[in-house]
């Protein structure tokens, strides 16, 4: 599969899952987000059981540090959900183009980048938007 048809793919899974999250309240597409942020992180790090043990520990690692912003992100500070997805959208890019090594299909890292940029775009640009006072009577 080409690296657009990928970027694409995601893009419509991102929208789809947009279309889930815009169904639910606030808090609820929050919780939802902060559930998948750690869930994707993990998709590297199962891969990565096939390959070396320092890749696997390294992996590990990286999928600890996205639970734990996405606790952080969720409970106190929902930005760190935003920055969270925007981070991993990066860690896509590292496996696309750098030298961490992963068993899945070359066309896994574009589509996940997609999603994940698209996805904190959304958390910040609607979750997280201010809302509008609500009246007081008088």
């Amino acid at each position: 599969m080409s690296t657009s048809i990928a970027i694409l793919i995601g893009l419509v899974s991102a929208a789809a899952s947009i279309g889930i999250l815009l169904a639910l309240s606030r808090d609820r597409a929050l919780d939802l987000c902060a559930i998948f942020l750690p869930a994707i992180a993990t998709v590297y790090m199962g891969s990565s059981l096939a390959g070396a043990p320092q890749t696997a520990v390294l992996e590990i690692g990286v999928a600890t540090l996205f639970l734990v912003a996405a606790a952080i992100g969720r409970w106190n500070a929902p930005m760190v959900l935003v920055a969270g997805y925007a981070a991993h959208g990066l860690w896509d890019f590292l496996h696309e183009v750098g030298p961490l090594a992963t068993a899945l299909p070359a066309w896994y890292a574009p589509f996940c980048a997609a999603f994940d940029f698209s996805v904190a775009a959304f958390i910040a640009i609607v979750l997280l938007r201010p809302r509008a006072p609500v009246p007081v009577a008088a």
